[in-house]
């Protein structure tokens, strides 16, 4: 079986001119994003760094951001990524807890970890280096890790192998995903929910649409920049939903490409899916669910009308079939 990264970088040997992410318009395609992955991956290599060690990536919602991760990987390392808005003592413990052999900051640091760290200015350096060939990992090998709040409030590091992966994205094929999907990439990449748009998108050839936080922070940015972001897939907690709706412009009358909406990370109530049954009348609405351990999602069941008649609080449905 090809591994994810084969199968994008395949994507980018036979169509680098393909858009791969865009960032309120500004495009990156598959073949920038090879070259830059790839630049990044020889660069690490060369640091010669303690075999299959975890790399802390700082990142906000960006192209660099899913190059650096993708290097990562490409030379032999999973990657932990650490969302910009983290509050700086959360850094710190994610620190003394995964010691990551290096710190790649692909936006500008708040503090000075004791690790060493790559600054932006290195990291965009990085980009542009000669690629050599990547590291090959086993599928039980980590792809990443992602970082929870856990139940006592202490981070808690939960590890991701290539396996657990490529069982997810397989599984998010198998609801007929449109061709070259454009999906909403909206959750911040320390959030688990942002796996769902990013490696389902990329191995199928489509473009990951992002919205970063800076638009989604503030009302009036969001329901400005909104209709600008062309999806056909929506992913997305039920709440951040909720706040699109609150525009009467939110519907598909407006934006007539979306076709499939996608929820996670929390309970989809029955007055959302029924709003959004009337706007979208004509799209398909998932209700999904899973811990972090199990790669994202676990279970899924499409709401309908007959769904939304026949129970008062939404079901979650029964497991994939595909052990992750």
């Amino acid at each position: 079986m090809k591994s994810l990264i084969e199968i994008i970088d395949e994507i980018a040997t036979s169509h680098p001119d393909w858009p791969a992410v865009n960032t309120l318009g500004e495009l990156k395609t598959y073949g920038e994003l090879k070259a830059a992955s790839d630049g990044i991956a020889a660069a690490l290599q060369a640091r010669h760094l303690p075999a299959k060690a975890p790399l802390m990536v700082y990142c906000d919602q960006s192209f660099a951001a899913i190059a650096t991760f993708l290097g990562c990987v490409k030379a032999g390392h999973a990657y932990i990524p650490v969302d910009s808005h983290s509050p700086n003592d959360r850094l710190t413990m994610i620190e003394e807890i995964a010691h990551p052999a290096l710190v790649l900051a692909t936006i500008p640091l708040p503090l000075k970890l004791k690790t060493t760290t790559v600054e932006p200015a290195q990291v965009k350096q990085m980009m542009a280096v000669a690629p050599t060939e990547n590291v090959e990992l086993s599928a039980d090998d980590n792809f990443y890790i992602i970082f929870t709040s856990g139940t006592t409030g202490q981070p808690k590091g939960v590890q991701i192998s290539h396996a657990n992966l490529i069982s997810f994205v397989s599984w998010m094929a198998s609801f007929n995903l449109p061709r070259r999907p454009r999906m909403l990439a909206q959750a911040p990449f320390s959030f688990d929910l942002s796996v769902m748009s990013l490696y389902p998108t990329l191995t199928a050839g489509g473009c990951l649409q992002i919205l970063p936080k800076e638009q989604t922070e503030n009302l009036k940015a969001l329901f400005e920049t909104l209709p600008h972001v062309p999806v056909d897939v929506w992913v997305s907690t039920p709440s951040f939903v909720d706040i699109c709706l609150l525009s009467p412009l939110f519907d598909a009358t407006n934006y007539p490409a979306l076709k499939q909406f996608y929820f996670c990370g929390e309970e989809l109530t029955h007055a959302t899916a029924e709003k959004l049954r009337q706007r979208f009348p004509q799209a398909k609405i998932y209700n999904t669910y899973g811990p972090t351990e199990a790669t994202v999602a676990v279970t899924a069941v499409e709401i309908t009308d007959s769904v939304l008649a026949d129970y008062p609080r939404l079901p979650i449905a029964t497991p994939s079939p595909t052990p992750r």
